[in-house]
């Protein structure tokens, strides 16, 4: 007898249903649509996966399907919709985390049969105040807290605008849409305050967040812009538009569908994505940059390197 136990979240605890989530039963298939990218199929008859759909790509062959149940003799195939166990967190729970936020985390290692891991974003109307309830050691409820409003400006056009507050004990975040910021609720204190164009700092102030107060601070980007000669990418903090850019979320350096690393690279006729977006010692590739430059550009030259902050070991 084989039995699915598929689960489905606590009414009480997350209000806010994915209508694409959840088990579906015909006369001869079970359907589980995870919300995750997969959604598969399972022959009611004799258990055989008969369909693998991944981000729209089908990975099971139509000619034997599964054949799971194989020479077992005959199968009894049941589902079942059961209650699941959900870790919650408030909105501002990662406050005292480190990275920033731009953090990323290739190593998610999501792939063994017992672990927690967030697969969706927060729903918009989960009520969090029962926390405030809780007693929790170190917990400053909404009523402890201020916040802090402005203006963003000075950054290039088309670029996005994020605002990051930090301190010690503390780090918060919050996006400039059209020039204009809220910060999240954040415990009282001396705060630093950074400006980013998409990842690149480009200014900087500090403000003092009181209880119960919704603090004023504007920041302004003061970034020069000398002529240039030639550029490959753009000084904005991200590396997609160059070669490998695209992938490297979702795939290790050494993974087979990377294109070759290096690359040559020739001012006035190649494009950004035949540069790497960046050189590993032990995957190999060389980085090539064929340029030149006249004789009344030879003086008072600088060629200037943008490169992350976690170079050598070191974390962002």
């Amino acid at each position: 007898m084989h039995t699915f136990d598929f689960l489905t979240c606590v009414a009480g605890l997350l209000g806010t249903a994915f209508a694409d989530f959840g088990l579906t039963t015909s006369d001869s298939t079970y359907t589980i649509d995870t919300s995750g990218g997969l959604i598969f199929e399972v022959n009611r008859t004799n258990n055989d996966i008969t369909s693998l759909l991944y981000n729209g790509v089908q990975f099971q062959g139509t000619g034997k399907m599964s054949q799971i149940n194989s020479g077992l003799g005959t199968s009894i195939v049941t589902a079942n919709t059961n209650v699941g166990v959900w870790m919650i967190m408030p909105g501002n729970a990662y406050e005292h985390s480190a990275g920033g936020p731009f953090m990323r985390d290739i190593n998610s290692q999501s792939t063994g049969d017992q672990e927690l891991c967030c697969t969706k974003p927060p729903p918009a109307d989960d009520d969090m105040t029962f926390f405030d309830s809780l007693n929790i050691d170190g917990y400053v409820p909404d009523s402890g807290r201020g916040s802090v409003s402005g203006t963003a400006t000075g950054a290039a056009g088309g670029s996005e605008t994020v605002v990051r507050w930090f301190s010690q004990d503390a780090q918060y975040c919050a996006k400039a849409a059209g020039g204009n910021f809220n910060s999240p609720l954040m415990k009282p204190g001396t705060y630093k305050m950074k400006m980013y164009r998409n990842e690149f700092p480009v200014a900087n102030a500090s403000v003092t967040v009181t209880v119960g107060v919704k603090a004023t601070q504007d920041i302004m980007a003061t970034e020069s812009e000398p002529s240039v000669i030639w550029r490959i990418g753009e000084f904005e903090g991200q590396p997609f538009e160059l070669k490998n850019g695209d992938k490297i979320q979702r795939m290790h350096p050494s993974d087979a569908r990377m294109t070759s690393w290096g690359g040559e690279f020739t001012v006035g006729s190649s494009k950004n994505q035949d540069f790497p977006m960046a050189l590993f010692s032990k995957i190999g590739g060389n980085g090539t940059v064929n340029f030149n430059l006249a004789v009344n550009q030879l003086e008072g030259v600088v060629l200037r390197i943008g490169t992350m902050l976690s170079f050598k070991g070191r974390k962002a």
